[in-house]
This record gives C-alpha cells, structure tokens and sequence, in this order.
C-alpha cells in the first residue's frame, strides 16, 4: 500500500471533504462531510503504514466522535444554514496562510524530511495497549466517564429546550 498514486489521491480527497466541511452551509451535511475527512485521514495512515493508528482513526474519530457530533445535531434539531460573511473569507485565508508557513517551516527542519524511520521497528500497539491499560487506566476511564456525562448533559439540554 506504498503507491504514490493512491496517496495523492487520498490527500486530494482529504483536501475536498475537509474544505467541504467549512464550506457546506448544512451544519448536519458538513458533519458527515466531516466522517469523510476521517476516513480518508484513516486511508492515508494506511498507506504509510501505520495500520494500529489508521484503525484508532477509524473506531475513535469515524465510529464515536462524528456519530456524537451527528447525534447532537439531531437531538438540536438546528439545521441552520450559513452564510459566508467576511470573516469566513478571512479566515480561510489566514488558514491558507498559516498552513503556508506550517510547510515552510517543517521543509527546513530534517526530522520531518525522511519520517520513515518511526515505523521501521513495525507496529506498537501492543506497548500501547499495555501502557494505556496498565500505568494510564485511572485517566483512561475518567476521560470515558466525562465523556458519557457530556453526552447525558447534551441529551437532557435538547429535551429541555423542547419542553
């Protein structure tokens, strides 16, 4: 899965979906936009052969946060269209801008001229895994409790603006 051809064109795709994202003037299609950009992020980890964080991408953001993000949209029941006013053109340029100069400088550091070497010693999940479940499972359940307690408190807000 090293084929320059798939990678350009998975970035390209990337590209579109997250400008479709900021573009879209449907809050609820820009969220499933935004499911695209996730897995087509997803399919470029892939193809530089990072499966373990190509799968967390894919459960994590695709699978739990956009579906919330999707859930909360339709809890709202909000489908306002936007307008793009002067400040959304202006800040699309000082975001063209800014990743200009992301570019540039990370052209001049060479660290990130050859990143090949992170995953020469192949796949670490495994160290991962151990790691999160062992020295970092206290934070690890307390970010999936705050996590169900935010959703609840989403849920009991759309119901009492309904009421």
């Amino acid at each position: 899965m090293n084929s320059p051809i798939l990678f350009y064109l998975l970035a390209f795709l990337l590209i579109g979906s997250s400008l479709m994202v900021v573009l879209s003037k449907d809050i609820y299609r820009a969220s499933f936009w935004l499911v695209g950009f996730f897995l087509f992020f997803a399919g470029l980890l892939l193809t530089l052969h990072a499966p373990f964080l190509a799968l967390t991408e894919i459960i994590v953001y695709s699978g739990a946060i956009a579906v919330m993000i999707i859930f909360a949209v339709m809890l709202t029941g909000k489908y306002a269209n936007f307008e793009l006013s002067g400040y959304s053109i202006a800040g699309v340029l000082i975001a063209a801008i800014f990743i200009i100069e992301i570019m540039l400088i990370i052209k001049d550091v060479p660290e990130f001229k050859n990143f090949a070497f992170a995953f020469a010693s192949g796949s670490n999940a495994r160290a991962v895994g151990i790691s999160l479940f062992s020295g970092y499972l206290f934070p690890f359940e307390i970010t999936a409790i705050l996590l169900l307690v935010a959703l609840f408190g989403a849920v009991v807000l759309a119901k009492r603006r309904k009421q």
